[in-house]
């Protein structure tokens, strides 16, 4: 059981480290348009 815990977390986190890192940068992007003159 733990094992097959851990394979999902080995999938689920690296999953949620690039939507963290997607949402990150397309918060900047929008800020590089708002505060465009």
């Amino acid at each position: 059981m733990l094992n097959y815990i851990l394979k999902k977390a080995d999938l689920i986190f690296p999953i949620s480290i690039y939507l963290q890192n997607y949402l990150k940068n397309k918060k900047i992007d929008e800020e590089k348009i708002f505060t465009l003159p």
